[in-house]
């Protein structure tokens, strides 16, 4: 699990998380990108073809147990929880979330 996911601290800031994935053809994806950037350009931001393939290329398809919500690892070292890693991460976030 990636650990700037925010699902990683959902045990510890109470929030609940159900892990989905919704694989794509690439070419479906690209299609629905040039409909969006042509519909909504203004609300949209240019994906160059390289930036996705990119993407996608690093994407990692979530294991068994991540989609089973069993697959949290521990805090990086130099934090004891998900929490104060979350906290130092986001200064904005309120600790006594945890």
């Amino acid at each position: 699990m990636n650990p700037d996911d925010p699902g990683v601290i959902r045990g510890q800031a109470g929030a609940a998380c159900h892990v989905v994935n919704l694989p794509i053809d690439l070419d479906v994806q690209f299609a629905r990108i040039a409909h969006r950037e042509a519909r909504t350009p203004t609300r949209s931001f240019p994906m160059p073809e390289d930036a996705v393939l990119a993407w996608r290329d690093r994407f990692q398809v979530p294991t068994a147990g991540e989609f089973a919500g069993e697959d949290t690892p521990s805090a990086p070292p130099g934090w004891e929880t998900w929490l104060e890693w979350a906290v130092d991460r986001w200064p904005t976030l309120d600790p006594s979330t945890g």
